[in-house]
């Protein structure tokens, strides 16, 4: 038998006994030489990198067992490393097809980091919300400059992005640019040097219509810098371009940025985003998962939302660790798996896996979450409490009061199941949201004031929503 029939016959065999196109890919690129000493043949796996022997070693005894079928007179199989920059040969039978030319890039937007692949929570709904707005109607809205803000790797930049790939999808005609501070930065340095300040003013001043400028922070860094920015912003912003600037600080906080730079900053319209909640964690990771093309347990995707993390960053770090672990180990994803690999990084206070229900709403509509988180604010600053002490499992009399205050307005507000709501406050039962309104009716009968509270709770709320809404 031929060794290109026999090294067929071996994949044909791994690939029945192991899923995983990384593994697919390996066995692709090796070929399967022999010689014979003696009578005695020996085999040698020839492989392009270090990183084809690690995984093939896994399956050595595999593919050994299986020639040892085939072979009688089979003495050793090795694995050599036979080039490192090099392509291999092509197999028998195949042909190499000419080299196609790589195409230009169309645009500098990343096409990833669109509005539909942006997961909403209520930590980004409001810079979401504007940024759809910019995008459907740049200059048109009065929202100019838009400053967005927060901590890195919660998505910032993926709304730049997402404004982008809109623009230039849907009205090709508007000239948009996208840049870093930083470059803008390093691009003003070179031009004073060469003594072409006139070409620069003229590259980023002229028909320009929408400006993304990502890091605005750094501009704090250069004092000289930040006089030609100023007059670059003013020049855009009287001829109607639209800016939308990213920081990781909100203007006044900016270190060595000057007063009439911040004070325009402010001028416009400033939005906050956090970190994602818990929600929002899972909402993502099984977005991500799906992308990856990794097969993760309502358990697993618990179990990661509630490892500690302060960014999306993060969590798609966590997610690549997962997949490249479990195609290098030919292994599915477990529980056990993931909290093995994630064993030195703290999950949140009083979790348990094995106490795991999973959420019973879908995680891809937010609009109800938002709207019970403004509910639990509004209700915490009524009754002066922190909002995790309204989800603690405290029996204190005034945070029991506000707790069921706040299951009140849900319940009589929103059309979730009390097993939705308890969902929101500690991941309490059915029973316990159930007790608490019982509690509270009774509370109401007793004491007219509640009722007084509730009436007052429920006209601010609403008025707050109908003004998020205009």
């Amino acid at each position: 038998m031929s060794e290109q029939v026999l090294w067929k016959q071996i994949k044909e065999m791994l690939h029945k006994s192991f899923q995983g196109k990384l593994l697919h890919s390996v066995l692709d690129t090796t070929i399967l030489e022999s010689s014979s000493l003696k009578g005695e043949k020996k085999y040698v796996l020839k492989v392009p990198s270090s990183f084809h022997q690690q995984i093939l070693k896994n399956h050595l005894p595999s593919i050994q067992s299986y020639i040892k079928k085939t072979e009688r007179a089979f003495k050793t199989i090795n694995i050599q490393k036979v080039y490192e920059k090099q392509p291999l040969p092509p197999s028998p039978g195949k042909t190499l097809s000419p080299p196609i030319a790589k195409k230009e890039k169309p645009s500098v937007f990343s096409q990833h980091w669109t509005f539909s692949s942006f997961i909403q929570g209520p930590g980004n709904c409001f810079a979401l919300s504007l940024a759809k707005s910019i995008a459907q109607k740049p200059s048109q809205n009065n929202i100019n400059p838009f400053f967005i803000y927060g901590p890195s790797g919660i998505g910032k930049t993926h709304l730049l992005h997402a404004i982008g790939n809109y623009l230039e999808k849907e009205n090709t005609q508007i000239k948009t640019r996208y840049l870093p501070a930083e470059r803008f930065f390093n691009d003003c340095i070179n031009h004073i040097r060469k003594n072409e300040m006139g070409f620069f003013r003229q590259k980023y001043r002229s028909n320009l219509q929408v400006l993304l400028l990502d890091d605005v922070q750094i501009l704090g860094k250069g004092e000289s810098i930040q006089e030609e920015f100023f007059h670059t912003f003013e020049s855009l912003k009287q001829n109607g371009c639209q800016i939308v600037l990213v920081s990781d600080q909100k203007p006044s906080n900016i270190k060595g940025l000057k007063e009439r730079i911040k004070t325009r900053f402010e001028g416009g319209v400033i939005a906050e985003m956090e970190a994602p909640d818990k929600d929002t964690k899972i909402a993502i990771i099984k977005n991500k998962s799906q992308k990856y093309q990794i097969k993760l347990s309502e358990e697993i995707i618990f179990h990661i939302a509630n490892i500690h993390t302060h960014s999306v960053r993060e969590l798609e770090g966590h997610l690549n660790k997962i997949k490249m672990f479990c195609e290098l180990q030919n292994k599915p994803a477990s529980l056990a798996l993931v909290q093995s690999l994630f064993k030195d990084i703290p999950t949140s206070p009083g979790f348990s896996s094995e106490k795991h229900h999973p959420s019973p709403f879908s995680f891809s509509s937010t609009t109800n979450a938002i709207k019970i988180r403004q509910i639990q604010k509004e209700v915490c600053n009524y009754f002066h409490i922190k909002l995790s002490e309204i989800k603690s499992h405290s029996r204190s009399k005034n945070l029991v009061l506000a707790r069921n205050i706040a299951i009140y307005i849900i319940r009589k507000d929103l059309p979730l199941s009390l097993t939705e709501i308890g969902w929101h406050f500690g991941k309490r039962n059915h029973s316990t949201i159930l007790n608490s309104l019982k509690k509270l009716k009774n509370q109401q009968q007793k004491n007219y004031k509640i009722t007084s509270d509730i009436k007052y709770l429920q006209n601010i709320i609403n008025k707050k929503t109908a003004k998020t809404q205009t």
